[in-house]
């Protein structure tokens, strides 16, 4: 397999077959792709910014009255909600559907209400709930259409995703720059975010004008992942990678310091607790996956 040298830009208004050989082709040779035309409102993004902002505009107290108990002794999430910049470099907060309202889903380990705290106005609430009703059939598309080359169930993507049975993670993440991690190795740089896989089906990111983030290629180079207004990142997870017999692997990804404190906005697009992955449900995929991550260890 050969790797591209940099990252493909797609728009994602041309032709229908001509767009989908060209996702294909992304998520086969480099795993990341930078797509525009995806139809979603430019006041959506202007909305989901501000939220994000007015999150990490809070004081350390506020923000912390939706950390989950490894940081907030009277929580009752484990999995949702805020962890501090401590934890490894950088401050985030994770947010499920806002729809889930289902006390028999609730009661599955990955399945929470939101926690988020009081200090935030009603227009937070209504920019999640907008960007999970706008990227949720964004990436459905995205997904059906990487998925075609695969001889696998046709349903399976409109199965997997429905609201708000799917778990499906939004986060906002802030990288300030005073956390930039040193390398044990001396030839390598300090990052804001060590390399690392993603575990979901397919990322859809927003990423500010800081830039930063850099993916692996096939020939083990690093190369930057451009910064274009308005577009999304697409790259794909370990999810994907298993659904498709390894034909869309994930690929390893990092972020380096900037000159003033990033902002990324993520969308993992994952599907309900069982959904099959290969031999397992996504929900002991997850579980394995945590395990990995800094932020949910000892959650």
């Amino acid at each position: 397999m050969s790797g591209m040298n940099e990252i493909p830009i797609i728009d994602l208004r041309g032709d229908d077959e001509a767009v989908r050989a060209s996702l294909q082709r992304a998520f086969e040779e480099i795993g990341f792709a930078v797509v525009t035309g995806h139809g979603v409102d430019g006041g959506l993004l202007t909305g989901i910014v501000d939220a994000a902002h007015a999150f990490f505009a809070l004081s350390d107290e506020e923000k912390r009255e939706s950390a989950p108990r490894r940081w907030n002794e009277r929580a009752t999430n484990r999995y949702r909600g805020y962890f501090p910049a401590d934890v490894h470099g950088k401050e985030g907060l994770d947010l499920g559907d806002p729809l889930l309202d289902d006390e028999v889903l609730l009661a599955r380990p990955y399945y929470e209400r939101n926690v988020v705290p009081e200090a935030l106005d009603e227009s937070f609430h209504t920019a999640v709930e907008a960007w999970f009703a706008a990227l949720t059939p964004l990436g459905e598309w995205i997904a059906r259409e990487a998925l075609a080359a695969i001889d696998s169930s046709p349903g399976w993507v409109d199965d997997a995703f429905l609201r708000p049975t799917s778990q499906t993670t939004l986060r906002f993440n802030r990288y300030p720059t005073e956390t930039a991690l040193a390398s044990e190795d001396p030839n390598a740089p300090a990052l804001f975010c060590e390399a690392h896989y993603d575990s979901d089906v397919l990322t859809l990111l927003h990423q500010d004008k800081q830039g930063g983030l850099q993916v692996r290629t096939t020939d083990q180079r690093w190369i930057d992942v451009p910064y274009l207004e308005g577009a999304f990142i697409v790259n794909t997870g370990r999810a994907l990678q298993t659904l498709s017999g390894d034909r869309y692997p994930a690929t390893l990804h990092r972020v380096l310091p900037t000159e003033s404190a990033r902002l990324s906005i993520p969308f993992f697009l994952e599907p309900r607790w069982d959904a099959p992955i290969g031999d397992e449900t996504y929900e002991a995929h997850i579980e394995r996956a945590m395990s990995r991550l800094p932020e949910y260890t000892d959650r």
